[in-house]
C-alpha cells in the first residue's frame, strides 16, 4: 500500500462495519502469504501522456521476531525524490504487527510491540519524536493491507473491511474490499477485479486467481488523469 499511501492525504476514518478484519478473526488466520519478489512500475497516463512516477520491489519472506513465527514484507521505492523503504513484520498466524520500520529522505519510522503497546520513535524533517500507542482493539499494519486483499476468499459479490493503524500518518484506517468482476488477463490468466475503498480514494486491482498476487491496478486521479500500476513477479 505503500505506492498509493505516498500519493494521498490521509483523512479520518469512518466506524467500522461490524464484520470488520482485525488480527485474530478467523478469515485472517486461515490465510498464508507466500514468498515472493515482485516489481511494480507505476505510471501517471493524461491522454497520450505517460510520466514513470515510481517503482517499487515488494518482497515477502517467512522469519521470526524472537520466538514468534512472522511474515516479513519490505518495500522499496525508487523515485525522482530518492529512495524510500519500508519494512512490516506481522506474527505469521494472527497478522497481528509486530514490528515496522522505515526511512525516506529526512523521514524514519521505528516502531516494535511491547505487550499491548506499540513504541520507538518517527523521525520528520529531521526532528525526532517518541511513539507510544495502545490499540482500543486489534489493528492490522496498513502498510500490508494491498497484498493481504489478494490471499482473501475472492469471489462473485464478495466484500468485507480491514482495519488497520497507518503507523506513517499516526491514524486508524477502516479499508472495504469487494470484488467488482472477474477478467482473464494475458500471461496471467484468471484475475478477481477488486476495489478498495480507502475513504480518500479508491483503488482498482486486480489479483491473479492462482498466486493471489496484484498484476495491475489503477487510480482515477481526475484532471491529472490516471495513475497506472502494472507487476511483474519474480524480479
Amino acid at each position: 500500500m505503500l505506492i498509493v499511501c505516498s500519493l494521498f492525504a490521509m483523512l479520518a476514518v469512518a466506524p467500522a462495519p461490524v464484520d470488520t478484519l482485525r488480527p485474530g478473526h478467523r478469515a485472517l488466520e486461515r490465510l498464508t502469504l507466500r514468498p515472493s519478489l515482485d516489481t511494480v512500475d507505476v505510471t501517471l497516463v493524461s491522454g497520450t501522456t505517460k510520466r514513470p512516477l515510481v517503482q517499487t520491489v515488494t518482497s515477502i519472506t517467512e522469519t521470526t521476531l524472537g520466538h514468534t513465527a512472522a511474515f516479513l514484507v519490505t518495500f522499496v521505492n525508487a523515485s525522482p525524490r530518492g529512495a524510500a523503504w519500508d519494512s512490516v513484520w506481522v506474527d505469521r498466524k494472527s497478522f497481528t504487527p509486530l514490528r515496522h520500520e522505515a526511512g525516506a529522505p529526512g523521514n524514519e519510522l521505528h516502531v516494535r510491540r511491547e505487550g499491548d503497546r506499540y513504541v520507538g520513535t518517527a523521525v520528520d524533517s529531521g526532528k525526532t519524536t517518541p511513539v507510544n500507542t495502545t490499540f482500543a482493539q486489534p489493528l492490522l499494519d496498513f502498510s500490508v493491507l494491498t497484498i493481504v486483499a489478494g490471499y482473501l476468499p475472492l469471489a462473485p459479490g464478495y466484500r468485507t473491511w480491514l482495519a488497520a493503524w497507518d503507523f506513517a500518518q499516526g491514524n486508524e484506517r477502516i479499508v472495504s474490499v469487494q470484488v467488482i468482476g472477474e477478467e482473464s488477463i494475458a500471461g496471467t490468466g484468471k484475475a478477481w477485479k477488486v476495489q478498495l475503498d480507502f475513504g480518500t480514494h479508491s483503488v482498482t486491482s486486480w489479483y491473479s486467481d492462482r498466486s493471489r498476487l496484484m498484476v495491475r491496478g489503477s487510480v482515477a486521479m481526475g484532471s491529472r488523469g490516471e495513475m497506472q500500476m502494472e507487476a511483474r513477479h519474480g524480479t
